[in-house]
């Protein structure tokens, strides 16, 4: 998605995985969310490409493996289900 006056929203969708992102170029930001339900090493190296690609000054990021169980709902309608990441 193309903003009014400047900045973008998109995601790319792929067999086994996603690539979305947000940009702010009046602040020379742009925020990445990279997934994959594949080998985490391909991730590793799409993440790699883009800093390549982007060459940023600054680089923040946080790492979540999915799939772990963090937490459990204790709500009576939801009893013995567990919270994912």
């Amino acid at each position: 998605y193309q903003f009014d006056p400047i900045g973008a929203s998109g995601i790319i969708l792929l067999s086994e995985s996603h690539l979305s992102f947000h940009t702010w170029p009046e602040y020379g930001l742009i925020t990445l969310d990279l997934y994959t339900c594949g080998d985490p090493s391909k991730a590793e190296m799409a993440y790699e490409w883009i800093q390549k690609k982007l060459m940023p000054t600054t680089v923040r990021t946080r790492r979540i493996e999915r799939g772990q169980m963090i937490g459990q709902i204790t709500n009576s309608e939801h009893q013995n289900q567990a919270l994912l990441a």
